[in-house]
């Protein structure tokens, strides 16, 4: 092979490499997985000496959303509408709305705060007792799920945050399950404001 044709085929080689590999890169930031997080700041209404012996409840909760994008190329979000509700094992006591909220490729988490309530909530007995003794003891965790509506270009989803505590800092450090759940899903929001 004279010189100058394996000098033309190193370079062909080189080039298809390098697009090869750009290619790979480029598919798999595409499925770089969003990282959500969410920690209780504080709550009202759930004090075991005057409030957890009524029959229904009246929950309070301030909480921290955040969302961070894992990806090089593209912003994540946490769309307007997006469903908030809080639960104690399994038992939904609060919801709340979340505004949108997003975060650039490879940059610092974006935070918002918002309110989730419930009003007239009612426990199960066996739930109550748990969540009294709990919180007489100083560890009661929560759940807060996040259901996402679907948006022009992403699938809706479900997040899931499970045992927060009040006041954990940590929280946002540790991210949430997330799951997928189609272009044609719809959020299924409960009422626990009571009809307000």
């Amino acid at each position: 092979m004279k010189k100058e044709n394996c000098f033309v085929f190193c370079l062909i080689i080189f080039v298809l490499g390098v697009l090869a590999c750009g290619s790979v890169f480029l598919a798999l930031d595409e499925y770089r997985k969003p990282r959500y997080y969410a920690a209780i700041d504080s709550l009202s209404g759930l004090d075991p000496a005057t409030d957890l012996g009524r029959p229904s409840l009246d929950p309070l909760f301030n909480i921290t959303l955040s969302v961070a994008s894992q990806g090089f190329r593209h912003s994540e979000c946490i769309p307007p509408g997006t469903y908030v509700e809080v639960s104690y094992r399994g038992s939904p006591l609060a919801t709340g709305t979340a505004v949108q909220l997003c975060a650039r490729p490879r940059k610092a988490p974006r935070e918002q705060s918002l309110v989730a309530w419930g009003r007239g909530v009612s426990v199960p007995g066996f739930r109550l007792d748990n969540l009294a003794a709990d919180a007489r003891l100083g560890v009661e965790a929560f759940e807060v799920t996040l259901q996402m509506p679907p948006t022009h270009d992403h699938v809706g989803k479900i997040v899931t945050c499970k045992a927060r505590r009040v006041g954990d800092d940590a929280a946002l450090r540790a991210p949430c399950d997330s799951s997928n759940m189609g272009h044609y899903w719809t959020p299924s929001p409960k009422d626990l404001h009571g009809g307000a």
